[in-house]
């Protein structure tokens, strides 16, 4: 409102008021700055119009900071109706961001509809002044952005949370103090960060300074709160480019797949609360960037091994002191694969995998006692590929408990000598390979080697002894029938042969007939004749003491014969 008790009088009786004209000086505002008269809202810039009240042309001419402004009817309005023109007269400055300053209200002219005529006066001059002081308010700041929603890959580039934002502090010239926003699902400690304003800021309590301003983070279960701020504040621009450059990384190699949701929850520009005025700006502004995690291949090491296995020996351990990492909490082993070179001795070679005995004589299949593990054996000439698999597959401490146990030997009485390799070949764990993961790791020169030694047996011999009469004057009669002779190693000779003769009561009459000779049960010696065999007899008391040696050796089945 500008004036009140407004008088006019139009000193004849029955006149009307046909103009009247004000001027407004002051003005900076442009289209914003308005007078409202008649019922009608009128720009103070250049322009004409019909107020709506009493339809009275208006014509606004603004030159510099003044507008001028001439309400005209030819037909008149009553000295009533302007008097409540005049007194409901307002001003307003509709922008949010006015100029603050006196604006000048002067009624400069009224017209009544009487004339001039014999010297009459129509119109009056004296100037009528109000005065409107315009005090700006400060506007809470406002701040719009896109979502990006996008996906963080484990090891990938930082995601931003936001695009296209923009800031205003609504009044010009006015910065922005601070700015707050939380980051909720924080799962990994420190691996959890946000680059903000050229600075990386762990997502844990804690504070420092970006290129621009300074940060404090805090925490509250899974929520970090992190608020920027600047005591001379920063420009809207600048706090656009901050925003917008905001982007979250996990450096994590066990990162936790979910959520993690970035929310600008305040503003605040440094425009003050005087008169009422707001400088906060408190909303919820939210981007969800998706966390997929990448597997990271499993690592095992161990203790390789180089030992002899000798003949008849329990079974060799192979490796000690296994671990395995699978890169990722809780993952599982689904399978390992192991090969066994160098092997000759079919069924008798062995291989002791988690409390099952695997033979390695050909292919085959089963499942191992303790764990339940499937196992597969492939051979492929003097290699046994052994591959272990589980569906959902046992854990890191369980398969290092198999690797550390794994065992071999060779039952045969016979063992061919020579260096067996068993070597760990590869690993898988369960974790798949989406985003660019790896589940397999291919070991190199995890080989333990085990020497095979073969110890000589006892050669064996065994025979039917029917009981036989000599009858005097009758011809030589046999002993023993079906003979058996063996070296139980290939390819060995019998070089002796000893035997007694007991109860020998007749002396040089008594006789062994042997490989085509005939022995006289008296002391002495000589050789067969058919393969030439050293013999020697002893004889002590009533019993004869015959050896037969050959240097050279003689075939089992030639002794049996």
């Amino acid at each position: 409102s500008i004036f009140n008790s407004a008088v006019i009088n139009a000193v004849e009786a029955g006149q009307l008021i046909q103009s009247m004209s004000f001027t407004v000086s002051g003005l900076a505002d442009g289209v914003a700055e308005k007078i409202t008269i008649d019922g009608t809202i009128i720009s103070l810039v250049t322009g004409v119009g019909v107020t709506s009240g009493n339809n009275m042309a208006y014509n606004v001419v603004l030159l510099g900071d003044t507008a001028t402004v001439t309400l005209l009817k030819l037909t008149g309005v009553s000295t009533s109706a302007m008097q409540s023109m005049i007194n409901g007269m307002t001003y307003s400055d509709l922008t949010q961001d006015p100029t603050a300053g006196l604006r000048t209200v002067t009624i400069t002219q009224i017209v009544d509809n009487g004339g001039t005529l014999n010297a009459g006066s129509n119109t009056s001059t004296t100037p009528y002044v109000g005065t409107i002081n315009v005090v700006p308010v400060n506007d809470q700041p406002t701040i719009t952005a896109i979502p990006t929603n996008g996906v963080f890959v484990e090891n990938g580039l930082p995601v931003p949370f936001f695009i296209a934002t923009n800031i205003s502090t609504i009044e010009a010239g006015q910065k922005i103090q601070s700015l707050t926003f939380t980051v909720d699902g924080v799962l990994d400690g420190a691996f959890e960060k946000v680059n903000v304003d050229g600075n990386t800021i762990d997502l844990v309590a804690g504070s420092g300074a970006t290129s621009n301003m300074n940060y404090t983070v805090t925490m509250s279960g899974n929520i970090a709160t992190i608020t920027l701020t600047s005591s001379s504040g920063i420009t809207s621009g600048l706090m656009q480019t901050i925003v917008n450059g905001m982007t979250y990384q996990n450096d994590s190699n066990n990162a936790t797949d979910g959520t993690r949701t970035g929310t600008i929850t305040q503003i605040v520009d440094n425009g003050g609360v005087a008169f009422g005025g707001v400088d906060t700006n408190n909303l919820t502004l939210s981007s969800d960037i998706t966390l997929d995690s990448v597997n990271e291949a499993p690592t095992l090491l161990t203790i390789t091994k180089n030992v002899n296995y000798i003949e008849d020996d329990v079974a060799v351990s192979l490796f000690g002191s296994t671990d395995i990492n699978t890169g990722e909490l809780g993952q599982t082993i689904a399978s390992l694969i192991f090969t066994v070179s160098g092997i000759k001795d079919g069924s008798s070679e062995q291989i002791s995998v988690d409390g099952s005995t695997i033979t390695l004589n050909g292919n085959g299949s089963g499942s191992t006692i303790t764990n339940g593990i499937h196992y597969v054996v492939n051979i492929v000439g003097e290699v046994a590929t052994v591959t272990l698999s589980k569906v959902g597959g046992v854990s890191a401490n369980q398969m290092e408990s198999v690797i550390d146990n794994l065992s071999y030997r060779d039952i045969s009485q016979d063992p061919t000598a020579g260096t067996r390799y068993i070597q760990l070949l590869q690993i898988v764990d369960v974790g798949g390979i989406a985003n660019g993961g790896i589940d397999t790791t291919t070991l190199l020169n995890v080989i333990s080697a085990v020497t095979v030694i073969p110890v000589n047996d006892a050669p064996i011999l065994s025979a039917n002894t029917p009981p036989v009469t000599y009858i005097e004057n009758s011809a030589a009669i046999p002993l023993f029938n079906s003979v058996n002779v063996g070296t139980i190693e290939a390819g060995q000779l019998i070089t002796s042969l000893t035997f007694t003769v007991s109860n020998v009561l007749d002396g040089n009459a008594e006789r062994i007939a042997l490989d085509g000779s005939v022995i006289s049960l008296i002391s002495g010696t000589g050789t067969t004749t058919n393969s030439g065999m050293q013999f020697v007899v002893s004889v002590s008391g009533t019993t004869a003491t015959v050896t037969l040696t050959k240097g050279a050796g003689l075939l089992p089945n030639d002794l049996a014969t």
